[in-house]
């Protein structure tokens, strides 16, 4: 995972004679730190993206258990899917702003 285009090591290993080059990229390093795809790896960026849904979908959830408790005939797996809805259109949303 590491080499000069994708920014040297972010966490090389020192010895008294030697470091060794092994691991992530700065790059990397960054992208899982501020959950940006775009890390050149592309295994990773499907993590990150796992990990920005699950954080929409949070969110989104956080919205709508409130209302749960004004709607008494709202089920906790109508409201789950209402959240992955969420977090789908704001995915799409955030991909649509990064082509432009």
């Amino acid at each position: 995972m590491s080499g000069d285009k994708m920014g040297g090591p972010a966490l090389p290993i020192t010895t008294s004679s030697h470091i060794h080059e092994n691991g992530m990229t700065l790059r990397e390093y960054a992208a899982i730190h501020l959950k940006v795809p775009n890390s050149g790896n592309p295994e990773l960026d499907e993590m990150i993206d796992k990990s920005v849904w699950r954080d929409y979908a949070a969110a989104a959830m956080s919205g709508l258990i409130p209302l749960d408790t004004e709607y008494e005939n709202r089920s906790p797996s109508g409201t789950a899917r209402e959240a992955s809805e969420y977090a789908d259109a704001m995915l799409a949303e955030r991909a649509k702003r990064s082509e432009s």
